[in-house]
């Protein structure tokens, strides 16, 4: 009871993994996750690959070397031939994916505002007074353009204080990586910390934040309009926001 599982493997007999594959059991005391077991049956497979290796008469070196990943060098010919790192994919994928999730968010977020608004006047009858000195279309175009605006101008202070911090960053760390000096293991594993941290300010820099500032704006007003006026004609259609 006081452990949750036992591993039982059982003796290889004249390297028949076969059988021993068939007699290996995980014994457990509650309920374990598919993750977990997926884990352990990934260890027990290198084991076992390892060992059928060996049995070949390879070497550790060799077996090492067949473990050996591949390096591809990306060129950009469309960025003056630029040589794209591991790291610069890795920033620009998570960027990408941190963009994504920021648009749809704030579509969701400021697209139910309207519609808050729309149950707002309805419910205190405030639209009525509104209505005898505008149409309705204008009225339903200036909330959804009002609130655009507020977000636009959300989003212009993020992405300006978001460029100024990568050129902070990006100055501090390279001041830094100068003066941590070399030998000592913790220095260096600070230093190793610098570099990566330096490389990615440098690989955010080297982005074209015009066009990428462009197109998620873009993104984000066709976006929000078309969820807006769905949410628009929700609270026009219902009483309360529940």
């Amino acid at each position: 009871e006081a452990i949750d599982g036992i591993l039982v493997l059982p003796q290889v007999q004249n390297g028949n993994y076969d059988e021993f594959q068939k007699n290996t059991r995980l014994i457990v005391n509650t309920k374990i996750g598919f993750d977990t077991k997926q884990r352990i049956i990934s260890d027990l497979s290198n084991v076992i690959k390892k060992e059928k290796i060996k049995q070949l008469g390879i070497a550790e070196t060799q077996i090492d070397d067949l473990d050996k990943g591949f390096t591809l060098k990306t060129i950009n010919v469309s960025e003056n031939n630029k040589e794209d790192s591991d790291l610069a994919l890795g920033v620009k994928s998570v960027l990408s994916m941190l963009l994504m999730y920021v648009t749809f968010m704030f579509i969701i977020i400021y697209g139910v505002r309207v519609m808050r608004s729309v149950l707002e006047e309805k419910n205190n009858r405030v639209v009525e007074i509104i209505i005898s000195s505008v149409k309705p279309f204008e009225l339903m175009m200036g909330k959804i353009l009002g609130v655009t605006l507020v977000a636009l101008t959300q989003f212009i202070v993020w992405i300006t204080m978001s460029v100024v911090g990568a050129l902070v960053l990006n100055t501090g760390f390279s001041s830094m990586q100068k003066n941590i000096p070399g030998g000592d293991e913790a220095m260096m594993s600070k230093l190793d910390i610098t570099q990566i941290a330096t490389q990615v300010s440098h690989s955010l820099l080297e982005l074209n934040f015009p066009l990428i500032i462009f197109v998620f704006i873009i993104f984000f007003l066709l976006g929000y309009i078309f969820y807006s006026s769905i949410y628009a004609a929700i609270g026009s259609a219902v009483d309360n926001e529940t």
